[in-house]
């Protein structure tokens, strides 16, 4: 008998709420507070027709009560649902950053490994990133690159590394976010480990021959301790 009662004033309370809502505010509004949470919007109204509400029994009330408890919670779950969400997202373009970033300091590195002239001119860095889709340096089509990729972060251009003399040699992403994985980088990753943000993430093409003349001439300057006897 009970239960014959309050569901008639539930329902009814549920529909005059809605009710209300549409009539107090515009379409805009109410779009926005969907957007944001409509369960925890709806929630609040609830309880506030329920506290205009002076004529409903101890087992009116509770059924209520009962009812806002489970939109709020309803709302509650929504909104870890929509973070673990953005979690999922931020993770899978981490992964397009890397792979990506990867792809375009292998093509600065074709670019400058390869000869051309004769292999007279000297190795150089591209003086823009269209150069790694189509080397002008060749008269037939010489590509280093399928097509230019966006910064996955921020779907915008990369943040250019140049050289001391202004050309190409790395790129970066512009996102300032901290990023998820902050260890068991690659080799040519390892400068990764332990950054602060995707802008710290830096793509750059260090040639092999530097590489190894810089380490030879380190070694070569190396001090060395003479024997005291």
């Amino acid at each position: 008998m009970v239960l014959k009662k309050v569901r008639p004033t539930v329902l009814s309370l549920f529909f005059r709420t809605l009710k209300y809502m549409m009539y107090a505010f515009t379409p805009e509004k109410l779009r926005r507070l969907a957007g944001q949470n409509f369960c925890l919007a709806f929630a609040y109204f609830l309880q506030k027709k329920i506290a205009s509400e002076s004529k409903l029994s101890n087992q009116q009330g509770a059924v209520l009560l009962m009812v806002l408890v489970s939109v709020a919670l309803l709302g509650l779950m929504s909104g870890i649902a929509g973070s673990s969400w953005q979690t999922i997202v931020q993770r899978a373009k981490e992964a397009d950053l890397l792979w990506k970033g990867n792809q375009v300091r292998l093509a600065i590195g074709s670019y400058y490994e390869t000869s051309h002239s004769g292999g007279a001119a000297p190795q150089s860095f591209p003086s823009e990133l269209n150069f790694l889709i189509k080397d002008p340096r060749f008269l037939e089509t010489r590509r280093h690159l399928r097509r230019l990729y966006p910064d996955p972060m921020t779907g915008e251009d990369w943040d250019i590394i140049r050289d001391p003399r202004g050309r190409i040699m790395g790129v970066r992403s512009s996102s300032d976010k901290e990023p998820f994985k902050q260890g068991g980088f690659t080799e040519e990753n390892k400068s990764f480990a332990d950054q602060q943000s995707y802008h710290d993430w830096q793509f750059v093409y260090q040639s092999q021959k530097k590489s190894a003349a810089e380490n030879s001439h380190s070694s070569k300057h190396k001090p060395t301790l003479e024997n005291s006897e």
